[in-house]
């Protein structure tokens, strides 16, 4: 995908978030500043390297993935210090994604804001809250008390798809589908410092088998015109 683009150009260690958690990924930044310079920049280069493939991203940037998760789930923003709870306080608790129940509880409670909720004490939460309201109030303080990210191996595949429901007739029409998807696919090139040497298009026809062709350029490029 083009986030999944992006982000490897920008750290080695990705995680992209499960099919039942669309939209999401993480990445560690660690030793990412010896290039970067600040994290503020890092945060930059990927803020833009997202809207040059078409995408809207709100950036979280904490030392837990969990506590990074609420922060871009609040809008954004940047924590270096998991133990400092300042930037949480103003927020309300849906921040935290809670189930319909918590959610419920909070209300029952009269708890609106993060500061109303990290005033209580972890022991009477998991006596009085339950488990899932112990859990939040975990991340919250920087305990970090989900599982660790597991990241993906490393690829270099560049694909692009448009399903049709006619068929096409002539080439025109074929060029008009195809040169969007070449130009969203040179763009993610350029977002991983790429280049391409040829594209393969693969034609696939239901109950009627399928058919591909390779396109070669005579040197690396990024130009629609020539490929």
């Amino acid at each position: 995908s083009a986030m999944r683009d992006v982000l490897w150009g920008r750290s080695p260690l990705v995680s992209m978030g499960k099919q039942s958690d669309p939209g999401w990924a993480y990445v560690q930044t660690r030793g990412l500043l010896r290039i970067f310079g600040t994290i503020q920049d890092w945060v930059s280069a990927l803020a833009q390297d997202l809207s040059n493939v078409g995408l809207d991203g709100v950036i979280g940037v904490a030392p837990g993935w969990q506590q990074a998760r609420v922060l871009a789930f609040s809008g954004g923003g940047m924590l270096e210090n998991a133990r400092s709870l300042s930037c949480f306080k103003s927020m309300r608790c849906e921040v935290l994604e809670p189930s319909r129940e918590l959610l419920l509880l909070f209300e029952r409670l009269g708890i609106s804001r993060l500061e109303d909720f990290l005033r209580i004490d972890p022991e009477d939460i998991l006596e009085h809250m339950g488990e899932e309201a112990l859990v939040k109030h975990q991340i919250i303080r920087g305990e970090e008390p989900g599982t660790p990210l597991v990241f993906e191996e490393y690829q270099v595949v560049f694909e692009e798809e448009h399903r049709l429901e006619e068929a096409i007739a002539d080439l025109e029409p074929l060029f008009f589908i195809l040169r969007p998807l070449l130009e969203r696919l040179l763009r993610r090139l350029s977002v991983r410092g790429y280049y391409s040497r040829g594209i393969e298009l693969y034609f696939s026809y239901d109950g009627a088998g399928s058919e591909s062709r390779t396109v070669r350029a005579g040197c690396p490029t990024r130009s629609t015109k020539v490929l």
